[in-house]
């Protein structure tokens, strides 16, 4: 009797603690968290992101490190980002704040404060942008994971003792930030205005993009006008969707 031609199905993916997976996510998600900005999924969300994605902030397959995935129980995620290119004080001080470098040259090996993989992190673009890890761990809401190849074609992974670095680095940064929020009156509502402001205008980019619109008299909307778009779109959605501001 001939053995059977076809081989054995390959059983699907399980993510597993401290492996680097490939996942579809915004780069807005950890901070709709940070900012209880529970629209996540929603339908102004998702146009928001798709808007969005045009300058990489929007759902794409990214790198992220997997810091929970006991069987039973949802998996939990750190996003990576290279935030394409830009300084960290280019950003919003929430981006800069929650983010850690990730190693990527040998005089970084035995750093204590950036998070280092096994084997080394190189990222794909050829311009050899930072890697940074945003420490706000978060359940995706997509929830397909494969394993993130490298630009070597290689698999990487976090170790126990990196695992539990990341986790020092998130409890200390909520700490500050909540200490901040708690001493700074105004403190969480300025980097929500910051935050909503960065987006809008990253939005409005999109757009004038997307219509090659030749009037150079055209303006980002600033300030103030920023933050009550936002409020005037969280206020519709509320109204749409019945969820409260």
């Amino acid at each position: 009797m001939h053995p059977l031609s076809s081989s054995a199905p390959i059983p699907p993916y399980r993510p597993k603690r401290g492996h680097v997976c490939a996942v579809v996510s915004s780069m807005l998600a950890p901070f709709r968290i940070l900012f209880s900005d529970d629209q996540e999924g929603s339908l102004t969300s998702r146009t928001e992101d798709r808007t969005l994605g045009t300058f990489g902030m929007g759902p794409k397959t990214r790198p992220c490190v997997v810091m929970t995935a006991a069987p039973g129980e949802e998996v939990t995620i750190c996003l990576m980002a290279t935030w394409g290119g830009d300084s960290e004080k280019e950003l919003p001080y929430a981006y800069e704040h929650f983010s850690v470098l990730v190693n990527q040259t040998a005089a970084n090996d035995h750093d204590e404060n950036v998070v280092h993989t096994t084997p080394r992190w190189r990222v794909k673009s050829e311009t050899e942008q930072p890697q940074h890890l945003v420490t706000i761990s978060f359940i995706p809401h997509r929830m397909s994971f494969e394993r993130w190849e490298g630009r070597d074609r290689v698999y990487h992974m976090v170790d126990e003792e990196q695992i539990n670095r990341i986790s020092g680095f998130q409890d200390a940064r909520i700490r500050t930030w909540n200490q901040r929020t708690e001493d700074e009156p105004g403190f969480l509502e300025e980097e929500r205005i910051k935050w909503a402001k960065h987006r809008f205008l990253l939005s409005w980019k999109a757009s004038i993009n997307r219509s090659h619109h030749p009037d150079p008299e055209i303006r980002a909307p600033t300030g103030m006008g920023l933050a009550r778009k936002f409020q005037q779109e969280r206020m519709s959605e509320s109204q749409t969707l019945g969820s409260p501001w």
